[in-house]
Order: C-alpha cells, then sequence, then structure tokens
C-alpha cells in the first residue's frame, strides 16, 4: 500500500460457497479512521455487471428484448444528435457496441454517436445511462428501486446506487496519487439531493432520471445536467462493500452458463465482451472481470472458472489499480487480463 500510494483497500477472496474479506488502512486519514469490512467504496464502474445482471433478469421474464431498439420502449426518442441512435439495442449498450461514447463533453454539445450501432467497440457509459432510462420506463420505477430487489436477492444490503444519509458514517474517503485528499463529490452532490428530495417530498431512492438531471442546475455549486455519480447512474454511481460484491461474483461462478458469461465481441486475441463484464477466451472463457475508475477511487474484479475462485479490491486512492492488480496476481496467479485494463 505504502509502495502504491494507497491509504485504504478492502479485500475479499472467494468462492462459489464461501468469502473471506479483510480491510486495511485508512478510510479517513486525518481523522485516523480505519477502513473495516463495512466501510464503503464507490465501486464506479464496477456499478455495470450488478445493473448488467438485473436487466438479463427483465430479459428472462420478458419484459426486454435485447434485439429490439430502446427508442421503441420509450414515448420519445433519447436525445442522441443521429438518427442511428434509433437503432441501439440493450444487446449494442451490453457489450459496449452502441457507438456512443463514453461520456457526453459536458454541457459542450448535444451526445453524439461514433459511429454505426453495432458495427464497433467503444467503452460507453453513456450507453448504460441510455439503458437505464428505458428501464425506468418499462418498471415504471427508478434505478434505485429497480436495483433494489437484486442487490436484496444477492444478499448487498449494505450497497445502494444513491447516496444515503447513513453512509456519511462509514465511508471511504478518496485520495489523489500524491497522497493528498480529494473533494467528495459524491457525498456533497448526495446530501444535497437528499435535501432536495426532503423539501419536495420525494426521497431520493424513488427519483427517475430525468428529475435528477433537472435537479443538478441547482446544486451549489450548480452542475449541467448530463450524467454524475451521486445522480444515481447504473454506469457508476454504486456504493458497495468488498464482502457485498463478492456476493455477486458468487452469483457469477455458480451460473457458468449465464449468458453474462459468453463471448459476444472479440476486442483483442484473448479478450472478450460478453454482456457487462470482460472475458479472457483462449480454448474457452477462462475468467471474467471489470475494472472500475472514480476520482480517488479504483476497483478491480476477476473471476477464474477454471479455478472457481474470484477477488475484487476496493481501494480508496487514484494509484489504486497496481495494488489491485497485485491482489488479483497473488490470488488467482497471473492474469492476461492485467494487459487489458480499461481506464473506465
Amino acid at each position: 500500500m505504502r509502495w502504491a500510494g494507497v491509504p485504504g483497500a478492502s479485500l475479499a477472496t472467494l468462492s462459489a460457497t464461501s468469502i473471506d474479506s479483510a480491510s486495511f488502512g485508512l478510510r479517513d486519514v486525518a481523522a485516523r479512521l480505519p477502513v473495516t469490512q463495512a466501510t464503503l467504496f464507490e465501486a464506479a464502474s464496477l456499478s455495470k455487471p450488478v445493473f448488467a445482471y438485473a436487466v438479463l433478469g427483465l430479459v428472462h421474464a420478458g419484459h426486454l428484448d435485447l434485439e429490439r431498439p430502446l427508442d421503441s420502449y420509450l414515448p420519445s426518442p433519447y436525445p442522441i444528435d443521429d438518427s442511428r441512435g434509433s437503432q441501439i439495442t440493450a444487446r449494442q449498450v451490453l457489450t459496449h457496441t452502441s457507438g456512443l461514447p463514453n461520456w457526453r463533453p459536458g454541457d459542450k454539445g448535444p451526445l453524439k454517436l461514433q459511429f454505426t450501432p453495432g458495427s464497433q467497440y467503444l467503452y460507453s457509459g453513456e450507453g448504460y445511462f441510455f439503458l437505464q432510462t428505458v428501464v425506468e420506463h418499462i418498471t415504471s420505477t427508478s434505478t434505485e428501486e429497480f436495483m433494489r430487489a437484486t442487490l436484496d436477492e444477492l444478499g448487498m444490503e449494505a450497497s445502494s446506487y444513491i447516496w444515503r444519509a447513513s453512509d456519511l458514517a462509514n465511508c471511504a474517503l478518496p485520495y489523489g496519487q500524491d497522497g493528498k485528499a480529494l473533494s467528495h463529490d459524491t457525498a456533497t452532490m448526495g446530501q444535497q439531493l437528499i435535501a432536495m428530495g426532503k423539501a419536495v417530498g420525494q426521497p431520493l431512492a424513488t427519483w427517475r432520471t430525468a428529475q435528477s438531471l433537472a435537479a443538478l442546475p441547482r446544486l451549489h455549486p450548480p452542475l449541467a445536467a448530463v450524467p454524475h455519480n451521486a445522480m444515481p447512474n447504473a454506469a457508476w454511481s454504486l456504493l458497495t462493500t468488498a464482502h457485498d460484491y463478492a456476493r455477486f461474483m458468487q452469483g457469477l461462478l455458480r451460473q457458468p452458463k449465464s449468458p453474462m458469461l459468453q463471448p459476444v465481441v472479440q476486442v483483442s486475441d484473448y479478450i472478450w465482451r460478453g454482456l457487462g463484464l470482460s472475458l479472457q477466451k483462449d480454448d474457452g472463457v477462462s475468467g471474467f472481470f471489470h475494472t472500475g475508475s472514480n476520482p480517488g477511487f479504483k476497483s478491480v474484479m476477476f473471476g477464474d472458472l477454471r479455478s472457481g475462485r474470484g477477488v475484487v479490491s476496493f481501494t480508496n486512492s487514484d494509484g489504486g489499480f497496481p495494488f489491485n492488480m497485485h491482489v488479483v496476481d497473488d490470488e488467482l496467479g497471473a492474469q492476461p487480463g492485467v494487459f487489458y485494463l480499461e481506464l473506465p
């Protein structure tokens, strides 16, 4: 941790039947508060696989068709400045082939496609944000309400896709690679959104995407009405513990035939994309993984299907990725995916 400049880390190793977790260092350096098993970390893009898991539940129930254009579920087209946006499907979003950029350029212009949907690979958080609006319309619930059922089903009771007032008591604070404290924007935004919800008699957990976007310009300081991580945002707003996240990974290890573990799009010689996950594949799919990167937080999860084991590593530092990958290598052995870690 000293080598990587990591103040705090929370780890979990797992098999299909057991989880071992451990915590190290400090969640708050100035106050000398330690990381514990209950400390909440920003999972960042590790939010995406859990959301994909829940979305596939909708598919299994017949409420969502992976091949049907997402616009057809909405009363009006999603605001993309390109007529090809009407072609985007849930399968393309979950495999990052929608043509949408990772994130739009702030408030500097409309959302544009980078290529024809389905023709190329480009990692895209915007695609997940599009899909969450469709899921809200299908289910007539907010993203947090929709995800709550899946989180509880997986035993992830401590986790949430929104900031909750109680989170301030045991959250990890973010730090830069130089060890300096960063602004805890998720808490600042989250506390203000909670207060807004109380003022209008609508708890933040019930807010749908449009309502969250409309509130952003009223924050202090005001923000553009574009995706942010405390909204909620299916692409990066999950707050969780390593032990909780390991419960989700257990579910994947127990279902090797899951649609999430089937290769769909080849990204390199040995890396493919499944629905919501990156996959290692040589003579067969040998494992799954995902990375996460929010300011001051770096996270990695790897599952090895051959050994039936997995590991998740959360850190509260911009220098966390090298540490995370040493944790993975120590637990699972060398992973070729280490050479293909996107910084989402």
